[in-house]
């Protein structure tokens, strides 16, 4: 459920991605007096020569002229006989290089290169320059875009740790919001949780990325019960009988289940902070209230939710068949992702496995999704949602239906096709087998081969 958050810190983030506004742009180009001085080699016509060169793009060749004037610097600075005064000047025109230099390389985008020289400006020949504020702003540029760029190529230890010098950098800045909800987002998805909230808190962004993703959850939910209930509506007009009767939860108590799962899985995130135990907890509270109603509310058999027996040979086909097409599929989806897209996709659990450093954490979390997790889902998404949809629309509907939703839950956006696809092959299976250890078997199967190739 950590998921819950991590979507919408893109809807808030990207608006906010230009961290520095028009006026600071302006004041770091237009309005600084460079005072260059003429010191034996080094004459104002070939600095202001560099300063066309710059303003016609030509940053390559402004370069190589600006590291000349700092090679002849560097050796009027080797005379025995300098005094002071022209020390000082020549100094400044050094620093003055480098903040040009740097320029140079930030307009071409070379964020690492700018970035030492703003570094050497600030540290080394700011008093001279007096452009010591200058550089702490390009600094913090060069920090942001370099970890904006590493958030790109999903290289979230890095973006991390540039979003960070960028609030050293910024601490009172007009856009620091945007640079904690970004340090949010890699902390997100390196399955830092405790971590993630209190940069969300800072950025001030938290109840709304709460608000909105619950937005999201409710409205396909709202959208599915909405569904059923024209559809019952329409029987009750027509008279028409339910097609499958002796299902006996209906849209009410889909309802309930859907309402607690979406508070719980809130509450137990912010209160604990720790995603394996409140998905575990969720869980635990979901699983308890589907029993409730199924063994004590219409005290009905464990069978009902389709805990029934199987032939072994019959079981063996349908879940090795039902799991060599969702792992070709899925195969196949990363490939064309790849091939036509250019996209590397990796699921939000696959970071956050990698990110686990104690034994102890890592031997819970595979349990955890190899048995627990795959044995709830399937006794809440097959077991009830599936069958609680199939009461009032039918097998394909419900099965269409039930994979959307199962889907649409693991807020797993571009991964969320083979999501629905593996949904519909364990509704599939469930309904063609008649037992729902055919689905819990092929969802274990599934997500422990998973966890082994990455591994490997």
């Amino acid at each position: 459920m950590k998921r819950l958050l991590l979507l919408i810190l893109l809807v808030f983030g990207l608006p906010s991605l230009s961290f520095t506004n028009t006026a600071i742009e302006n004041t770091t180009r237009t309005n600084i007096n460079l005072h260059f001085y003429t010191t034996g080699k080094i004459t104002s016509k070939e600095f202001n020569q560099t300063i066309k060169l710059i303003d016609e793009k030509r940053y390559q060749e402004a370069i190589l002229l600006y590291q000349k004037i700092i090679s002849n610097c560097e050796e009027e600075l080797q005379k025995e006989d300098i005094d002071t005064q022209t020390i000082r000047k020549i100094r400044t025109n050094i620093g003055i290089c480098y903040y040009l230099i740097g320029i140079s390389y930030y307009d071409q985008r070379e964020y690492e290169k700018a970035l030492l020289y703003f570094q050497k400006l600030k540290s080394t020949y700011a008093e001279e320059t007096r452009l010591r504020a200058v550089a702490q702003i390009y600094l913090g540029k060069c920090y942001y875009k370099l970890a904006h760029c590493y958030l790109k190529k999903k290289d979230f230890s890095k973006a991390e740790e540039g979003f960070k010098k960028y609030i050293n950098c910024y601490p009172l800045g007009k856009h620091i919001e945007s640079a904690h909800l970004m340090l949010a987002l890699c902390y997100m998805n390196q399955a830092k949780t405790r971590k993630g909230i209190n940069e969300l808190i800072k950025s001030g962004k938290l109840w709304s990325a709460v608000g909105i993703t619950m937005a999201i959850l409710t409205g396909g939910i709202l959208l599915l019960v909405l569904i059923i209930f024209l559809t019952k509506l329409f029987y009750q007009k027509r008279r028409i009988a339910i097609p499958y009767p002796a299902i006996k939860w209906g849209l009410k108590d889909i309802i309930i289940v859907e309402i607690c799962f979406l508070i719980f899985s809130v509450l137990s995130l912010l209160v604990l902070k720790n995603l394996l135990l409140s998905v575990l907890l969720v869980n635990l509270i979901v699983i308890g209230l589907i029993g409730y109603l199924v063994l004590f509310k219409y005290k009905l058999k464990i069978s009902a939710l389709g805990f029934r027996k199987l032939a072994l040979k019959k079981a063996a086909v349908y879940c090795l068949s039902g799991v060599i097409i969702a792992i070709a599929f899925g195969f196949l989806y990363d490939f064309c992702l790849n091939r036509f897209f250019h996209i590397q996709y990796t699921q939000f659990i696959a970071n956050f496995l990698l990110s686990l450093k104690l034994k102890k954490e890592l031997f819970f979390a595979f349990i955890f999704i190899t048995l627990i997790g795959p044995f709830c889902e399937e006794v809440f998404y097959r077991g009830f949602l599936y069958n609680g949809i199939k009461k009032y629309l039918g097998i394909r509907w419900a099965i269409v239906l039930s994979a959307l939703l199962f889907g649409l839950m693991h807020l797993e956006w571009i991964g969320m096709i083979p999501l629905v696809f593996m949904g519909i092959i364990f509704s599939y299976l469930y309904e063609r087998s008649g037992s729902l250890w055919t689905s819990i078997i092929a969802h274990i199967l599934i997500n422990t081969i998973a966890v082994v190739l990455l591994f490997n």
